[in-house]
């Protein structure tokens, strides 16, 4: 499911895209995507810490690792905001900001207890398979509006 959305930067180069976006979005992309991948290392822990295997949530505990990947949802946010400030994003980028405010309800909705990290790992992959749609949107908005 990663794949998809990563496979679609160069294609953003191909579009027309400037470096910087580029770049900017594959800082923003590389975040979402180390968050979505956590919530399968916490689903796994326990199996993850018999087979020897350390991840985030086996060095670090899993409420560490939602705390960890909290600070990643708002500095991703904070990134698509400099982004767009510095002229690196096209204004439209703020739909990318959608799957930011899902995510970290949800993240925050398991750090309570109050659903599960299956719900969490559903709402990773539906986020990977609409960015790219939000940002073929953005791009086709920054293209008309040149």
């Amino acid at each position: 499911m990663w794949a998809i959305t990563a496979s679609l930067v160069p294609s953003l180069a191909i579009a027309g895209l400037s470096g910087s976006a580029l770049g900017s979005f594959g800082i923003y992309l590389f975040m979402r995507v180390f968050a979505g991948a956590t919530a399968s290392d916490i689903r796994d822990k326990d199996s993850d810490q018999a087979a020897g295997v350390i991840t985030f949530p086996v060095a670090y505990g899993i409420a560490n690792t939602i705390a960890g990947i909290q600070v990643l949802n708002l500095l991703s946010i904070l990134w698509v905001l400099l982004a767009i400030q510095l002229h690196w994003l096209p204004l439209p980028a703020l739909a990318l900001l959608v799957s930011n405010g899902l995510g970290l309800r949800a993240w925050n909705r398991l750090r309570r207890g109050r659903t599960s990290c299956r719900a969490v790992l559903l709402l990773a992959y539906l986020e990977t398979l609409t960015m790219p749609l939000l940002v073929a949107i953005g791009a086709l908005i920054a293209h008309l509006a040149a």
